[in-house]
């Protein structure tokens, strides 16, 4: 019994800083997202943080805060090619995505398999958590109402509805 013990506590553990060793500190965002106009999204990819210093283009950008209470608006209205920023003002992380938990496969193209591809931008999935603080944008651009989830905590929920 001990045996199986340790063994489950050291596989908890190598698990643990295979996690903290792969996660990049290129991809933490040290500073808060604020509302502002962004570049050219076809080069952005989809983890990008906005930032003021960004040039005006004709896409709006709304902003999503997430707090203990969960994603606040819970819903929200925009048009085809808008960018929705989630801010995370917890001090837990976040992981926001589309719905289905946990295979991320309701919005077009979208699936938590492909957080591994290269570019990432085209699916509505932020692929790791983000700390407080930090911020995920994804750009929509189909058509139809979205729901999506908190994928480390499911039971916070809120609809994007993409209009044209």
């Amino acid at each position: 019994m001990y045996k199986k013990l340790v063994i489950i506590i050291g596989v908890v553990i190598l698990g643990w800083g295979m996690y903290v060793l792969t996660r990049s500190e290129a991809e933490v965002v040290q500073e808060p997202v604020v509302e502002a106009p962004v570049a050219d999204v076809a080069t952005e990819p989809a983890e990008t943080v906005v930032t003021p210093s960004q040039e005006a283009t004709n896409q709006e950008v709304h902003t999503v805060t997430y707090t203990v209470d969960g994603f606040s608006p819970q819903e929200l209205t925009i048009k085809v090619g808008d960018r929705v920023v989630w801010i995370n003002n917890t001090t837990a992380d976040m992981w926001p995505a589309t719905g289905m938990h946990p295979t991320h496969t309701v919005y077009p193209g979208s699936d938590i398999k492909k957080c591994t591809e290269a570019d990432t931008s085209m699916i509505f999935d932020a692929c790791r958590p983000f700390a407080s603080g930090d911020a995920y944008a994804f750009t929509f651009t189909e058509v139809g109402t979205w729901r999506y989830h908190d994928h480390l905590k499911v039971s916070n929920t809120g609809t994007i509805i993409v209009t044209e």
